[in-house]
Formats: C-alpha cells, structure tokens, sequence
C-alpha cells in the first residue's frame, strides 16, 4: 500500500478497524497476526529481488541498472575503534539511499502473492467482510504487515509456513519474538497454543498498528491518553529554552497543533480531549515553557482566528478534525478503487444505490469510526449541514430517486433540457427560468461518461482540509479609496498596567522626497485609526511605517514599543496583487493588528 499512487496510511488503519469491529459484532472467531522484521534493509536477497522485478514485468535493462546500483556498494568495519579496508557486500539495501523503499517494496510483494496463492489453494482463510462473501487477509505498508485469518490452528500453520517460505527465498528474517498474535472472540487458551505455535508474543486489544490503536473505543478519554502525554514530553524538551511570543506561535501551530493529525484523521476527538489539548497549548502560549499559572489575555476563539481576522492563527483542533473526518466522504464519493472502499461497500453499500443515499441511513448498527463519518453533516459548524452543502448533490424536486435523465433528453447526440414545473410559473419567474436556461446551456454535458462530484469550497473541485468550510467570517474590504488603515482590535492589558491615552501614532511613506506623514491620537481604551493621505503603488505602500510617539500622560517619558518590538513596524498586505495592477484603491491594508503592553517606562 505505501508509495502507490492514490493510497495512503490511513487506508489500512481503517480496514484493519472495520474487520475488527465486524467479527465483533457478528461474534465470529479471528486472530490477527502482526509481524515484525529482523533489521529489514540488510538481508535482502538480491537474486529474489531480480526474481521478483522480472515477475512484475520489468525490463531487462532496468534491471541491470539497479543491480549495478546495489553492486556498487562498499562497507568497512570498525576494528578496536579504526576501519577495516573497504568490501563489497552480496545482500541487502542501502540506508537513506532513495530507491532503497521502493526496492523493499518489491521484496514484500513476495508475502502478498505467497498468501494469494494460499488463498486460491484453500489453504489460507481470511477474515469475511460484509455480506457478500469478500475476505481481507493481509495488509501491508512497508514493512508493517498485518495478517488477518478464521480462528483455526490449519490456519496460524498456514500462515507460518507461508513466513518461513518467504524468509528462506528473500533473506528477510521476522522475529518473531517481537510479532504479535492477537485473537478475536477466542478462549484464552487458544490464543496461547497458538502463540507458542507461532513462537510469538500474544497481543490484546487494543494494539497499535502504523500508530494508530486498532479495535479500542474512541469514545473514551483513556483511548487518546497517548496522544496528551505526547505533548506533555514535547514541551519537556522545550524546557530552557528562551522563546519569543511569536517563536511560542510558531511551534504551537508547527509541532503541537500537528502531533494529533494522523489521528484526528481517522477519529472524532471527545470534546474532553479537546479541552485537555487546548489546556496545554494555552499553557504554553500564555505562560510559557514551564507552563505555569497565568492570565490568558485573550479568549481562544479569538487565538484560534486566522491572523487576517485579528488572531493568531493557532488551529482550531475541533474544526481540524471535521475537515480531515470530511475527506472520506470526497474519497468515497468519487472513483476511489481502493481495498478500503471495496470494505465499505461490502459492508454498508446497497447495490444499485449512490452512496450518497446510504451514507446518510441506518448508521447506528454501523462502527463508531464509520458512524461519525456518517453523522458529520449533523454537526454544526456556524453553517448547519456544512459537509453536504459543499457537494451539490441535489436536482429537480429534490428528491433522492429524481435524475438528471428526467429533464432533458438527447437530439442528435446533443443535450436538450425539458423542464417540468408543479405549478404555473408567475411573470417574474418566467424572467428567472429564462436566465437560469441561460445558464445550464452553457454545460457541457458528456455521453457516456460517469458523473462525478465537485466541492464547493474549493476551486479545483477536489475536497480539501484547507478548503473544508465556507467562509464563516468574509474579510471586510474597504469601500473607499484609501490605501492604508490601522485600529487596534483587541483591548487586553492587566489592571495594574496604565493604558497609553492620548499617545501620537505616526505613519510615514518615504516614498518620494518629501514624506508623506499621517498623524492620529489614541483614544482612551488605547485605539487608533490612521489612513494614507493619497493611493500609493504597492512598492510606495512598502515604503510605510507606523511609528508610536511618547503619551503626554505624567511620568511616561518613553512610550510602550508596538508588538513587533520595534519603534517602526513594516505594514503587511492582506495578499498579494499582479504586478501589472499598479493601483489598489478599495483594499484593506493590515498593519498589525497592533497590540499594545501599555505600560509607562
């Protein structure tokens, strides 16, 4: 499943989950076997590795290629702390060397059609799946392979002698002292025959595979205990280090808002864990390193805003998580040929059917994964049905066995649409059908090719995390010629700090000989608003800067630095325009937004 085009790690996560929920809930008897590899790189077979390029059907060249490439290779030996003369070696792949995965690919793919060819013989039984009689028994990522198989000792031996096969004609060594045996519904006195059949460890659930638990409870707080400690000794490592504000934003969004991605792509986080998650990033940001008991000056949501809406553009983890639980449902919509899709279909699709109709109904008998999968058009996001609205799937009167066919029909290989009204159509709707004609006749409309579906949200069609949500919160734009404005957004300063009233805030453009110079005073809550005399070009705009004066305010000689930590702050455009537009007269500059630590010096 790695390196291959179009599959990604989450797949075999989600189909070792939906086999495991199934024989629970149909209360059948499995085992699972998890198998581990002996130091993978350094005993590779190079005469299987041959053996196996050719069976796939590569040329005769390329062959040769990259055996001259492993040929290549020398090692030495370090002898009492000094190398030994350099060797050339018979077996094995290079460390770091980039062809090296791909390689080791090609060697595993020896597993898959050893237990292929066990399966078409009747000597290997897989795990059925749904309702239509499909199997799963092995899932491999790299060197992570899972095997999966009906609970009889025919098949733990079948599965081993299929792994001793595969270690005497490939050189890999599995060891499997580390691999784990795992069963499903079976006595404990079964499991532990086989795992001295096996000669492996025995395994309960739940157990991780590509790391992520398998067969555990989402639901429970104790199921994401892991994931909190991982942040707890990511800040540990952070401890005596000096960091700015901005360097605390920069690993929160970098590294802590990123630890919880791979699982926040296969599970709904329980609110609980969210707030712990948020707990420690708040923490972080407002009390630093140590982490210790401080004020939180501002309210998340407002941090969690991206930095165009006055935040500071730390991820908001519920959101995140909606966005990335929503690309199974792009995947499963569209041509996705997947194994992981094929599991789907099998055990929750209705032949005939567009699952999109099935996806929505009946989802309480279904896995805990796939029931919030299912649900995720229930949950509001400041848009109710948010996930849905994104796919336009709706056409005539609405209903879910209307189609596209009953409103039109072809004429000479061309489209021609036919369409039928409940009612008598008023004057000014006459107006609207003739404009949306207008409008549908300009689509193109194929023979003979499949539909397929488009995300709203984003201009390629294709669903995205980052293009997930409507714009909940549109960014303002400037209806007047003005090139440059500033305001102060946020008023959070401590009750002992004494607000900076009354203060000059200067912007200057040295843009022409003569600079340009916009004078403002800050109110009494510490505001400002300021705005360029005249439209500038976007390298005179450049050239502007915003300069605090001192406060007139007694005993505050020197004034309070802006929050880059500068006298003079460079303005920040809110995007980047062509170069051929030299003018932008109705767009909102963003200079900051400035927060102020008010104090007097």
């Amino acid at each position: 499943m790695a390196f291959i085009s179009g599959r990604q790690l989450m797949d075999g996560v989600m189909i070792a989950n939906e086999v495991v929920d199934e024989t629970k809930k149909k209360k059948k008897k499995a085992f699972m076997l998890k198998i581990d590899f002996e130091k993978a790189y350094d005993k590779v077979s190079w005469s299987f590795l041959d053996f196996m390029r050719q069976k796939m059907g590569f040329s005769t060249k390329w062959r040769k290629w990259i055996m001259e490439c492993l040929k290549s290779s020398m090692v030495s030996v370090l002898v009492n702390g000094s190398p030994t003369r350099q060797f050339t070696v018979s077996r094995g792949l290079r460390q770091r060397d980039p062809l090296s995965p791909f390689l080791f690919l090609i060697i595993t793919e020896g597993i898959n059609e050893l237990a292929s060819k066990a399966i078409q013989n009747g000597l290997l039984k897989g795990v059925e799946v749904g309702h239509g009689g499909f199997k799963v028994s092995h899932l491999q990522y790299a060197d992570d392979t899972l095997l999966f198989g009906e609970a009889t000792e025919e098949n733990v031996w079948a599965m081993k002698g299929i792994l001793r096969t595969f270690e005497l004609v490939s050189g890999l060594k599995i060891n499997f002292n580390k691999s784990l045996i795992i069963g499903i519904g079976v006595e404990e006195e079964w499991i532990d025959k086989m795992a001295w059949i096996m000669c492996c460890k025995k395994g309960n659930l739940p157990f991780k595979y590509l790391g992520i638990p398998i067969g555990g409870s989402c639901r429970k707080i104790s199921f994401w205990k892991p994931l909190v400690e991982v942040f707890h000794k990511k800040l540990t490592t952070w401890k005596g280090w000096y960091l700015s504000l901005g360097s605390q934003i920069t690993l929160i969004n970098s590294v802590l808002s990123s630890l919880p991605v791979f699982w926040m792509s296969m599970n709904l986080i329980p609110k609980g864990t969210i707030l712990s998650l948020d707990k420690i990033r708040r923490r972080f940001l407002w009390g630093g390193i140590e982490g210790g008991k401080k004020i939180n000056w501002v309210k998340c949501d407002t941090v969690c805003n991206d930095k165009e809406l006055g935040g500071l553009g730390v991820k908001d983890l519920r959101k995140f998580n909606l966005a990335l639980l929503g690309k199974w449902w792009g995947k499963l919509v569209n041509k996705d040929d997947g194994l992981w899709k094929k599991v789907i279909l099998e055990k929750y699709g209705k032949e005939g059917e567009p699952s999109y109709n099935w996806l929505r109904e009946n989802i309480g008998y279904r896995s805990t994964w796939w029931r919030d999968i299912c649900r995720l058009n229930n949950i509001e996001c400041k848009h109710e049905g948010w996930l849905v609205e994104g796919f336009k799937i709706r056409v005539g009167y609405g209903g879910k066995d209307f189609k596209v066919s009953q409103s039109g029909g072809w004429l000479n290989e061309t489209w021609t649409w036919h369409l039928e009204w409940r009612r008598g159509l008023h004057s000014w709707e006459e107006q609207e059908v003739s404009e949306l004609m207008k409008m549908i006749n300009d689509i193109t409309i194929t023979r003979g090719k499949d539909d397929i579906w488009e995300w709203g949200h984003c201009k390629d069609g294709d669903y995205s995390s980052k293009g997930n949500q409507p714009p909940f919160h549109p960014l303002q734009r400037c209806p007047q010629p003005l090139e440059c404005m500033l305001q102060m957004v946020e008023d959070k300063i401590s009750s002992g700090q004494r607000l900076l009233k009354d203060a000059t805030v200067k912007l200057v453009c040295n843009n022409t000989k003569n600079p340009e110079v916009t004078e403002a005073k800050t109110d009494k809550n510490g505001y400002f608003f300021l705005q360029a005399s005249k439209p500038m070009t976007k390298d005179g705009a450049k050239a502007c800067k915003v300069f605090l004066g001192p406060s007139p305010l007694p005993k505050c000689s020197k004034p309070s630095p802006l929050n880059s930590g500068v006298s003079g702050a460079e303005l920040k455009f809110e995007k980047d325009f062509p170069s051929w537009n030299k003018l932008f007269p109705y767009f909102l500059y963003k200079v900051g937004p400035f927060a102020y630590e008010p104090k007097c010096y």
